[in-house]
């Protein structure tokens, strides 16, 4: 993992908790990750700025992602008497944008494509049902 971050606290800060978001999505996902090769980038209010806040290189199979996507995972972690007060999981952009560029690095499709499009709905079923007992969707 590498990153374009000057601070060297920020760096491992960073670094920490990618690696922890992308621990759980791979077991969530049931796909080792650790063939790809992970930058980490910095940009402030890249949302305002309309940039990416990922992107992937398919041929080098690398996916980069910025501080900003990285500062918005969470993990809600229940213990068993408390699974019913919460019965979905809030939205996470940096699960959506790791989940997004996998699909492109593992289909080598993009956006609009059949294949692509049924392995993505197919990564976020898994990633968001992890009780999950008959899995009905199509997947490449």
């Amino acid at each position: 993992m590498t990153t374009k971050i000057d601070n060297p606290f920020l760096h491992s800060i960073y670094e920490d908790i990618l690696r922890e978001a992308l621990e759980d999505i791979s077991y969530k996902i049931e796909e080792d990750l650790s063939d790809i090769k992970w930058k980490i980038f910095e940009e402030e209010n890249t949302i305002y700025k309309k940039k990416p806040l990922g992107y992937c290189n398919i041929k080098e199979n690398e996916i980069c992602i910025s501080t900003v996507a990285i500062r918005t995972y969470t993990k809600i972690i229940l213990t068993k008497p408390f699974e019913h007060l919460l019965n979905y999981q809030p939205k996470n952009l940096l699960v959506d944008i790791v989940l997004d560029e996998v699909c492109h690095i593992r289909t080598k499709k993009d956006h609009g494509d059949e294949i692509y499009d049924s392995k993505l709905e197919y990564y976020h079923f898994l990633y968001h049902n992890p009780k999950r007992k008959n899995i009905n969707l199509l997947h490449y």
